[in-house]
């Protein structure tokens, strides 16, 4: 490592107590600035044109589902850093952040101190933003208040931990969700 190079890395643990003892899970997240580009996914031509005119709608709600590790998060970042030209209000709700952005407002989400995607949802809608991205929308409120957003003027990049698109949709529907 070079004497003034920052190496900046976090890891996540997760600890479940199970009968046979301690059940542990570390993530190791690289907190460095995302450079990943929507040309850097290994889609066709035809799927990069499709997102590309989607990510320009002024609003709207674009759904990413996937089942974990399938390359969602790095879908989100592809397209936030296509969307990253300095001229929209663009802020992220993640738990945790995986990637700091410049110019891009970030907040962590929080359930365990009471800070939820719906709670920080409200801030952030109040602060008029042209994109929001949600890593993922887990609960009718968060759903709702995503749906409102993408209605009146704001464009919703959002996660869904879904096996697949349908079973996002009937997930949503399940959740109350028109």
């Amino acid at each position: 490592q070079k004497e003034h190079e920052q190496i900046d890395l976090c890891i996540s643990i997760s600890i479940l107590p199970t009968i046979n003892g301690e059940s542990i899970i570390m993530r190791i997240l690289n907190y460095a600035e995302a450079k990943l580009a929507l040309t850097d996914l290994g889609l066709s031509n035809e799927n990069l044109h499709s997102i590309d005119q989607m990510i320009r709608l002024a609003s709207g709600m674009i759904i990413i589902a996937g089942p974990p590790n399938s390359g969602q998060s790095s879908t989100q970042y592809a397209i936030l850093n296509h969307l990253n030209t300095g001229e929209q209000n663009i802020i992220s709700l993640e738990d945790p952040v995986e990637h700091r952005i410049k110019g891009i407002t970030q907040v962590e989400v929080n359930s365990r101190i009471g800070f939820t995607y719906a709670d920080a949802l409200q801030y952030v809608l109040k602060r008029n933003p042209d994109i929001v991205m949600i890593d993922e929308l887990n609960n009718k409120e968060s759903l709702e208040l995503t749906a409102q957003a993408s209605l009146s003027g704001s464009l919703m990049v959002c996660g869904s931990k879904a096996p697949n698109a349908i079973q996002s949709i009937r997930r949503m529907t399940e959740l109350g969700i028109d």
